[in-house]
């Protein structure tokens, strides 16, 4: 079958393309390239597969590389610096950041030590700021970072941080939240990043209302309290705004919805919920909240609910009581670390995969195994 004059001509320019570039190098995306030579990128896959046959390039997850024209082989790939750095908010994030960034740094460098081990290399921790403020970033201390240093960091510092990375050549690992931007035109066509994304980090409903819908729970109570819920943790932040969006989401399911006052004491909305559940019985339980009381709790037995009724919470103190108050008791916890280890395995392996931005995960665990096993 003679091959179409159109391709055949695409397919010496790609040749020519090829010539300009040592062995073992990466060729653009696909999108790219058809950009470049002004074609589709269906009409640029036939040359590109005659490419492959030929033993001219080969296709991996990490993208497509030219091979040896002599050995048809890929050559070794010279090796990268395998220093994880991690960016942290300020020098003492431990005490000036906040509870919940101080989480996430210190999850993200526990992910990253635990690739490093692996790997043989160090983490090293660099302040983007002395003060923990976005408008002053202490650009002198990103000074050393280099072309193929592995970067990893987390938070909305992303919007100033992300271009000046990508332009240097840093291989980037980022957990983002806010993704108000177009995050295309901050990445500016780089290619060695990975991203963990979601709107908002601590919104963990997303997989509870998938895990209630596999247990075929179709009328759970979400209660949480006025300007206090983890969903949404900063007060412009309303959890309100967004609950008619929240429930589409559980359709055809009807999600019942409780905020009591900031100043309703634990006891008092344990009360609370049992009194809901007198009046329109709920087939589960989301607690958006917590205990003040400084000792581990049976929130079962404080609201008085039946123990095979599913309940969520999201407090290591709320996972007290025996073994058989945690039947039916579901933890949810973010996965900053898991997230965290597979952006810093991956970018010391060297090969990326070809899709590069993934929602960010919380993970559900049954009660009794997160206490026994102390995945808290």
């Amino acid at each position: 079958m003679p091959f179409p004059s159109k391709q055949k001509k695409l397919y010496e320019q790609l040749l020519e393309e090829l010539q300009r570039y040592p062995a073992g190098s990466k060729l653009p995306p696909e999108r790219i390239l058809a950009q470049q030579f002004g074609v589709a990128r269906m009409t640029l896959r036939e040359p590109l597969d005659r490419l492959v046959r030929e033993h001219r390039i080969i296709r991996k997850r990490a993208g497509t590389f030219i091979l040896d024209p002599e050995s048809g082989e890929l050559p070794s790939a010279p090796q990268k610096n395998k220093n994880i750095h991690i960016l942290l908010p300020c020098p003492d994030y431990s005490v000036s950041s906040g509870y919940f960034s101080y989480l996430v740094t210190t999850e993200c460098i526990r992910g990253a030590m635990k690739a490093a081990v692996r790997y043989g290399s160090q983490v090293i921790t660099i302040p983007v700021s002395q003060t923990n403020e976005q408008e002053k970033i202490d650009w002198n201390q990103l000074s050393l970072l280099k072309r193929d240093n592995i970067v990893l960091f987390a938070g909305d510092w992303y919007k100033k941080l992300l271009p000046v990375l990508i332009e240097r050549g840093c291989r980037v690992g980022a957990i983002l939240p806010q993704m108000e931007e177009n995050l295309e035109d901050l990445l500016q066509d780089g290619e060695d990043y990975l991203i963990f994304k979601r709107p908002m980090l601590a919104n963990y409903l997303p997989e509870v209302l998938s895990d209630l819908k596999e247990k075929g729970c179709r009328n759970p109570l979400l209660f949480t309290r006025k300007n206090f819920s983890m969903l949404f943790p900063h007060p412009e932040w309303n959890l309100t705004d967004h609950l008619e969006e929240i429930r589409k989401s559980f359709s055809p399911g009807k999600l019942q919805f409780h905020a009591c006052e900031e100043q309703t004491s634990f006891v008092e909305q344990c009360a609370k919920v049992w009194e809901i559940f007198e009046k329109e019985p709920f087939d589960a339980l989301i607690f958006d909240s917590a205990s003040e009381l400084g000792q581990a709790v049976n929130l079962r037995k404080l609201c008085n609910l039946p123990e095979d009724l599913p309940i969520y919470v999201r407090g290591r103190d709320l996972l007290g009581g025996n073994t058989d108050s945690r039947k039916n008791l579901y933890y949810s916890r973010s996965g900053f670390l898991e997230c965290s280890h597979d952006l810093a395995e991956q970018l010391l392996s060297g090969e990326l995969p070809e899709k590069k931005i993934f929602d960010f995960k919380h993970f559900i665990y049954d009660g009794e195994s997160a206490w026994k096993d102390n995945q808290i």
